[in-house]
């Protein structure tokens, strides 16, 4: 369910302000490369850590 919400937040915001294709692909890389990055860490949320 979080991960719908997230979508559709996400879907309002480009609807209220387009992206390009390059900026929206930019953003993807760097959450992406975020994820990748806490792996290091002992706690699975790392940062992320939802209520």
């Amino acid at each position: 369910m979080r991960e719908e919400k997230n979508v559709n937040n996400l879907i309002e915001l480009l609807e209220e302000k387009p992206v390009t294709n390059h900026e929206l692909h930019l953003v993807i890389d760097y959450v992406l490369e975020i994820i990748d990055n806490r792996s290091w860490m002992e706690d699975k949320q790392a940062y992320v850590n939802y209520p």
